[in-house]
């Protein structure tokens, strides 16, 4: 019924609020699809309004409220693990037992990751890229460098006035590290617009 005769709903959705809509199968199971919405926040609002209207015992209700243990990126600015049903992951940093980092390999914006990555390594190798400016401000999003020479997108978690340097957590691919300030790069913008995919998620096991 969401997807509609010929994919005709889906359709409709999409031209009518703006949104990207996917819909995929997951690998272990036919009994579940999962329906990825994504877009500027107005444009999946009317998406889910319009689904709302069609499926009217739908609960729409967001389930997710922000962690409170560490400075974050907005909610909406996660990839988010879908609840109760069973997702296909690659676990890229383990913190500890109860602490690692997972990417969603099989999400429509997974391939979108070797692309950024050249683009931040052709963008923060070259000289004069202006530098993070000190104090760092904590939750800003910046270029961090990392192994064998890349640039990942990285969130400050702590900054040590005394020593000039911040604690980082790379926002991509999972991990913490602590480097000095004059080592990060502003991010940099393409068209008024931030890349922002945030294809790694924390996830804590009790």
């Amino acid at each position: 019924r969401l997807i509609g005769k010929q994919g005709r709903y889906v359709s409709f959705l999409k031209q009518n609020s703006g949104a990207k809509i996917y819909i995929s199968t997951l690998p272990y199971t036919q009994e579940f699809q999962i329906c990825h919405i994504e877009g500027l926040q107005q444009q999946v609002e009317m998406a889910l309004s319009f689904i709302g209207k069609k499926f009217k015992d739908l609960d729409l209700t967001n389930l997710y409220v922000p962690p409170l243990t560490l400075p974050s990126l907005p909610i909406t600015s996660w990839l988010l693990l879908p609840s109760g049903v069973t997702v296909e992951v690659i676990v890229v940093n383990i913190v500890s037992a109860g602490h690692m980092f997972v990417q969603q390999h099989t999400h429509p914006t997974y391939h979108a990751l070797r692309s950024l990555d050249q683009q931040m390594f052709l963008c923060y190798s070259q000289p004069g890229t202006p530098a993070l400016p000190s104090p760092a401000e904590v939750g800003v999003i910046c270029a961090a460098p990392a192994m064998d020479g890349a640039w990942w997108r990285a969130q400050v978690i702590t900054f040590y006035k005394e020593t000039e340097e911040v604690e980082i957590r790379y926002v991509d691919y999972g991990g913490y590290d602590k480097m000095k300030i004059n080592s990060l790069r502003q991010i940099r913008q393409v068209s008024g617009v931030l890349h922002i995919v945030f294809l790694c998620g924390k996830r804590r096991c009790d």
